[in-house]
């Protein structure tokens, strides 16, 4: 069994990621405006208590991100982009076989 890493793409928009299970590794953002970015375990946008990464993001530092978060999420995630952002979210999923 091998785990590898995956990467979403670029998400402009808020909306769910996924309702599979996952386990987040990270996540990074390019903004043109401020932002401020949050991603909810669970499929819908949930409360503050189903935050598990939040950052805000001046435009003067253009980009910013969060890694090392490995948060397993039975229900998978929902993004929640406030202002303008280019994101990409990291998942570690198993891999089984050769």
């Amino acid at each position: 069994m091998n785990e590898r890493n995956q990467c979403t793409g670029v998400l402009t928009a808020s909306g769910p990621i996924t309702a599979l299970p996952a386990k987040l590794v990270g996540w990074t953002a390019r903004v043109t405006a401020d932002a401020t970015i949050q991603v909810f375990q669970g499929s819908v946008e949930g409360t503050d208590a189903d935050v598990v990464s939040e950052l805000d993001i001046p435009a003067t530092e253009k980009s910013g991100g969060v890694m090392g978060l490995n948060v397993a999420s039975p229900n998978g995630f929902y993004l929640k982009i406030a202002g303008s952002a280019r994101v990409s979210l990291y998942f570690r999923k198993t891999v089984t076989g050769g």
